[in-house]
C-alpha cells in the first residue's frame, strides 16, 4: 500500500494540492487500501521464522498455499489452498468483502518471478472488478526473501466518489 499512497500523494502535489491535502491523499490509501499475498510454498515463511517447523512440515505434505494479509499493520494470516488457482480465486473474494465490488478500485499486483500466475490473478481481479489504473511488477527481493519464489501479491483501494486529487481517469 506505500507504493499507492507515495503514488497518490505525488499526484496530489502534482496538482497543486497544499501539504494537509497531499497527506491526505497519502492516509487515505492507508486507511482504506488492501493487500494480500499467496506464496508457492511455505518454505521461505518457515526459513524467515514466519512459521513453525511442524505447520512448515504438514503444510508441505499438503502442499498448502497461504493467504496473508495485513490488519492494522499486522501481518495475518486469512486462508488457505491446496491447488494455484484456488487461492487466487479466494483473494478475489477477500477483495470484494473489502469492498472492491462497491466501487472503482486501483489494484497493484506484484509477483516474485512468477509473471504467469500474476496475469492469471489479473485477469481474474480485471474480470470481476471496475479497475481504473493496473500496475505489475516484479517484487523486490528484499521482500521476496520472504515468501520465495511463486509468490502473488496484490494491493488495492477504492476511488472515493468524490476526489480532491486527479484520479487518473
Amino acid at each position: 500500500m506505500h507504493g499507492w499512497a507515495a503514488i497518490e500523494a505525488a499526484r496530489a502535489a502534482r496538482e497543486g494540492a497544499e501539504i494537509n491535502e497531499v497527506s491526505a491523499a497519502a492516509r487515505y490509501v492507508c486507511d482504506r487500501g488492501c493487500m494480500l499475498k499467496t506464496a508457492d510454498t511455505l518454505c521461505y515463511l518457515y526459513m524467515g521464522g514466519r512459521i513453525g517447523r511442524a505447520r512448515h512440515l504438514l503444510g508441505s505434505l499438503l502442499s498448502i498455499k497461504p493467504i496473508i494479509g495485513m490488519q492494522e499493520g499486522i501481518i495475518v494470516a486469512l486462508g488457505q489452498a491446496r491447488s494455484i488457482p484456488q487461492p487466487y480465486a479466494r483473494m478475489v473474494e477477500l477483495m470484494a468483502e473489502r469492498g472492491a465490488a462497491d466501487c472503482p478500485i486501483r489494484v497493484a499486483i506484484t509477483h516474485a518471478a512468477a509473471p504467469d500466475r500474476a496475469a492469471a490473478l489479473l485477469n481474474l481481479v480485471t474480470d470481476a472488478f471496475d479497475c481504473r489504473e493496473v500496475l505489475m511488477s516484479q517484487l523486490p527481493p528484499v521482500l521476496g526473501v520472504h515468501t520465495g519464489p511463486g509468490c502473488v501479491r496484490l494491493s488495492f483501494f477504492p476511488l472515493p466518489s468524490v476526489r480532491t486529487v486527479h484520479d487518473g481517469s
